[in-house]
């Protein structure tokens, strides 16, 4: 059974001229941060939030623009869903197949929203990057100010691409790590939970234009790796490990 709902640790953000800073916590969740937004660059038909990188006291952050729009209410699915007095009870009796359709089912109806599509993206999604705190606090929708709901940019991938270097030491070589990563909040297989959606499709990826992006990007990028390269050298080599893995499983060539 896999309903948990909370993250395995508080980051420390900032927010500062309409943008928000986000520090490192269990390694390096800004490479991640950074690296899964550039690959979302290059996904059709997902909206998302770009990250960037920055330093602030000497120390290495991302940053993104603030998602919040005036007027308007982001709801979590966890805090959503217990409006229902019976939802705790509820999902502890229940995981997989069972436990999407009672969210998905709650979810309609308090928002209207049919949120399956936009759950198939995301754990597609963290299928390859490897997310393991896809908590239902990282997944939300909005409040609309003239009314309605609609869901929120895919946001919060920092715990992806193996950054908690305290659990996968970099001493260690990520080939062997990577099937320690449990999934969330499904299964605890990744690739179990991407056989829950595949009525939705696979990820559609521009691949030839990210890896061309990515090259070029790199160029900027490694003055904010002081002291710090052999952790991006393992997060791309993850998230190009597991584009490789999971082609065909998760997403396909656009």
């Amino acid at each position: 059974m896999i309903s948990e709902t909370t993250s395995r640790g508080t980051q420390q953000k900032i927010f500062k001229n309409d943008r928000i800073y986000k520090f490192n916590h269990f390694g390096y969740e800004d490479i991640a941060e950074v690296l899964v937004s550039r690959l979302e660059a290059f996904v059709c038909g997902i909206d998302y939030i770009d990250y960037n990188f920055d330093c602030i006291d000497n120390k290495p952050v991302c940053y993104s623009n603030s998602f919040k729009l005036p007027g308007c209410q982001e709801i979590t699915l966890y805090r959503l869903l217990n409006y229902f007095e019976d939802f705790s009870a509820l999902k502890m009796s229940c995981s997989g197949k069972e436990y999407m359709n009672l969210i998905e089912d709650r979810v309609f109806q308090l928002t209207g929203l049919n949120i399956h599509g936009y759950l198939a993206k995301i754990i597609m999604l963290d299928s390859i990057t490897l997310n393991e705190d896809r908590h239902l606090n990282n997944i939300s929708v909005r409040r609309m100010e003239k009314g309605g709901f609609e869901v929120m940019p895919i946001y919060d991938n920092g715990m992806s691409l193996l950054a908690d270097i305290k659990r996968y030491p970099l001493s260690i070589g990520y080939n062997f790590q990577v099937g320690m990563v449990k999934a969330r909040p499904f299964d605890d297989s990744f690739k179990q939970q991407v056989e829950l959606f595949q009525d939705a499709g696979l990820l559609k990826i521009d691949i030839e234009a990210f890896y061309k992006d990515l090259t070029e990007a790199e160029a900027g990028w490694y003055r904010f790796f002081d002291g710090r390269s052999q952790m991006y050298e393992r997060a791309k080599g993850v998230l190009l490990s597991q584009l490789e893995r999971m082609e065909g499983i998760s997403w396909v060539r656009r």
